[in-house]
């Protein structure tokens, strides 16, 4: 009777000795498994945040602006944020700059097209070109497309403070006027004189 009780809990303290490590070992093997998962959820919520905060939004602060247009390749166009002036020349007035568009992503070229054919100092074209703001040195006075996405966009749904009154494009009309936007009702025009002062918001493309 007592060799077999002896040996009965022998077993069963072998068997409790062999439960308990079996126990430790898959602690260890949760524990090794836990922490790279902590750290694999970390790092999705860092970048999916990251990811959120890099996406550009209509009205949104971004690539040195406002953001007023995206074309769906995550390329667009923003604004600054104040006016760059509130009374100034298209210039030249009775000169035939030439070569200058009403189009989308083409004011760049405009305003390279007017400071080269244009020497008047001070005019709206000069000052965007000359303009180093945020960082960015590539602005430029917007095409009168670019400008009709600006206030439709941005003024007309009052997600930007833009003065009742006309504003400039890049885009020519003939040797004595360019075309302008009313910011107050949207209305465009062809027929303002290049002599008239009116005011400028710089554009760039990111």
């Amino acid at each position: 009777m007592v060799d077999f009780f002896e040996k009965t809990t022998t077993k069963t303290d072998n068997y409790n000795e062999y439960k308990q490590l079996n126990l430790k070992i898959m602690r260890k093997k949760t524990n090794n498994l836990i922490f790279p998962l902590l750290v694999m959820g970390l790092f999705l919520v860092f970048t999916s945040s990251c990811k959120k905060d890099d996406v550009p939004k209509i009205g949104s602060s971004y690539a040195g602006g406002i953001v007023f247009y995206i074309d769906g390749a995550g390329h667009g166009l923003v604004c600054a944020e104040t006016d760059q002036s509130t009374a100034v020349a298209w210039g030249c007035d009775g000169t035939d700059i030439g070569g200058t568009s009403l189009d989308l992503y083409t004011g760049a070229a405009n305003t390279n097209v007017i400071v080269a054919g244009c020497t008047q100092a001070g005019i709206a074209a000069k000052l965007c070109y000359d303009l180093n703001l945020n960082g960015y040195t590539d602005w430029f006075l917007p095409s009168i497309d670019e400008l009709d996405l600006m206030y439709k966009n941005l003024g007309k749904q009052g997600l930007v403070n833009f003065a009742s009154t006309w504003y400039w494009s890049s885009s020519e009309s003939y040797n004595y006027a360019a075309w302008t936007q009313n910011f107050a009702i949207g209305y465009q025009s062809g027929n303002h004189g290049k002599s008239n002062t009116y005011r400028v918001r710089a554009v760039r493309a990111f």
